[in-house]
This record gives structure tokens, sequence and C-alpha cells, in this order.
């Protein structure tokens, strides 16, 4: 329970965050993805499910926030977050540099589907190589490099003694002993 309210105050705070304070800041126009960075850490963090559940809830957050339709992004995040949740099982997640990296390539490949998605379903016609070269390219290296203290950070409060799992108690049945 204490798991999942502090993961929902970091939602909110890195909502406060993407859509208040990094519009403020230009650089070139490109700001990291802040929200697939929390994804991926928590999902290496914390698991394939509580990495899902970080992507839903933030995705519908960002949906219902900026109007576009509602589920897309949610659905996004919620992939990238169990996707990075079955990397931690398969990978030796104590490096710092399999977050950076997942989110990378994660910004890559929701990014080439965005452009795809816009091509064909809007039939809006644009240069997919000069977007891929001044806009999806330094955003995926932003994110990567941004995903390097935000998983610091989040490791550090994953560590803590209150965002541990607590034994569970036994079950009614072994709480009760058989009549001898």
């Amino acid at each position: 329970m204490v798991k999942a309210l502090v993961t929902a105050l970091i939602l909110f705070l890195n909502t406060m965050l993407q859509t208040v304070i990094f519009p403020k800041i230009d650089i070139l126009g490109i700001a990291p993805d802040t929200l697939l960075i929390l994804c991926v850490s928590i999902g290496v963090l914390g698991g394939g499910l509580m990495g899902m559940w970080t992507g839903l809830a933030g995705g519908l957050l960002i949906d219902m926030l900026f109007g576009t339709a509602l589920g897309y992004n949610a659905l996004v995040y919620m992939l990238v977050g169990y996707a990075a949740g079955l990397l931690r099982e398969r990978f030796n997640t104590d490096n710092n540099w399999l977050p950076p990296l997942i989110a990378a390539v994660a910004y890559l490949a929701k990014a080439v589907v965005d452009m795809l998605a816009i091509y064909f379903v809007m039939r809006l016609g644009f240069g997919f190589w000069i977007y891929l070269g001044r806009y999806i390219l330094p955003t995926m290296l932003i994110t990567g490099a941004s995903a390097f203290p935000l998983h610091i950070l989040l490791r550090q409060l994953f560590k803590q003694k209150f965002m541990r799992r607590r034994k569970q108690r036994p079950t009614l049945e072994k709480r009760l002993t058989p009549l001898e």
C-alpha cells in the first residue's frame, strides 16, 4: 500500500514537472520523456506488474490532461513498464546502464510507432528522416541521459525500509490447526 501511494505521488510530481517546468526549459525544443523513464525504472526495480500499473496510471493521466485518444499513451507506457520488468528477470539489474538503455530504445520505438500512426491514420505527409534526425534521435539521447540520475534516485528510494515488501500474514487455513 505504501509503495502504491509513493508511486502515485511520484507520478503526480512527474506530471507537474513534465507539463509545467519542462516546457519553460527550451533546449532546441526537446525535453526528456520522464514518464517513460519512470515506467522503465519502476519496472526494473519493482517488477513487471508494478511497471505496468505505473505506465497505465501515468499514461491515463497524460491522456486525460492533453485530450489525446484516451488509452493510447496508457497502452504504450503500460507495455514499456511491463517489458522493463520482464528484462529485469533476464539481466543483472544492479548495473545502472540497463534502465537508460531500455529508456532510450523504448523512446525510439514509441516515437516511430507514433510517426507511423500519424502517417497511416491521419494521412499526413512529412519528412520522416528529417523528423527522425531533428527530433526523435536527440530526444532519445536526452531521455537516455536523464534516466541515469532519475534511476539512481529511484533505486535509493526503493532501498528504503518503507518501500520493501512486508512479510505476508499467514492465511486463515494456516493459522487454524486441525482438531485431533
